[in-house]
């Protein structure tokens, strides 16, 4: 009995032995961890320290029938409502800044948001300031738009802000 366990006790000093005899890492395990590393590096350098481009313009859409409501050319400093919601929006200005205030009928509930826009060089932004939904996500979770792929979104009242390019194209929600 004591001569099997001086074996394993023999077996298992040789096993440590061996271990700590033996490199943690070899050579190539450290350069795929630097290489995944500096991978990482780069793409946080990219994402994070990139500039923002600046908005060019801005689209409200009504959700229910996929209608421009109204766009916003933040180059020109202008706004055009769609003559279909010539009646269900009212603008407000202050200085270069101006609240939308969209009204429509939804499943026999008034829905009202107001969004405001700002046409301020170095300070260009919409975001949405009231709406009467119950949830206010699209106040409270969504940050302001500021750059050219950036939205906003009220589903209870089925209305969508999204910021688009030159060339009129938003990104798609």
């Amino acid at each position: 009995m004591l001569v099997a366990f001086l074996g394993i006790f023999a077996r298992k000093k040789d096993l440590v032995f061996k271990a700590q005899k033996s490199k943690l890492f070899s050579i190539w395990d450290l350069l795929l961890y630097g290489l995944v590393l500096a991978i990482v590096i780069v793409l946080f350098a990219v994402f994070v320290f990139s500039p923002q481009q600046a908005l060019d313009g801005l689209e409200i859409v009504d959700q229910t029938n996929g209608q421009v409501v109204l766009t916003v050319d933040f180059s020109n400093k202008t706004y055009r409502i769609s003559p279909n919601y010539a009646q269900n929006v009212s603008v407000e200005k202050t200085g270069e800044i101006y609240q939308f205030t969209i009204s429509r009928q939804l499943n026999g509930e008034l829905c009202t948001n107001v969004v405001e826009v700002s046409l301020q060089n170095g300070n260009q932004y919409a975001k949405m300031i009231e709406a009467n939904c119950p949830t206010h996500d699209c106040i409270n979770l969504f940050e302001d738009i500021v750059a050219n792929d950036q939205a906003i979104v009220c589903a209870p009242h089925r209305l969508k802000i999204v910021s688009t390019t030159t060339s009129g194209e938003g990104i798609i929600i």
